[in-house]
């Protein structure tokens, strides 16, 4: 299931082409356990185009991981 957008948190920040990008999403172990909290991460680039889209790869199989080296300056 697709969260609305109205639930999704957006943030931005400017790159130069060759940087090296990671993000993660930490949930507390209790929560996890008791809860449906599923985060996702996608990354967009500089024209809004999604890029990179990730559920559950992080090591503990329940929170997202991306990492990725930018292609363009923006």
């Amino acid at each position: 299931t697709v969260a609305p957008i109205e639930t999704a948190d957006f943030y931005s920040f400017s790159v130069n082409a060759g940087d090296e990008l990671t993000a993660e999403t930490f949930t507390p172990f209790d929560v996890a356990l008791s809860s449906s909290l599923d985060p996702t991460l996608e990354l967009f680039d500089p024209s809004g185009s999604s890029i990179l889209f990730d559920d559950n790869s992080a090591a503990d199989g329940r929170n997202a991981f991306l990492s990725h080296t930018a292609t363009q300056t923006g």
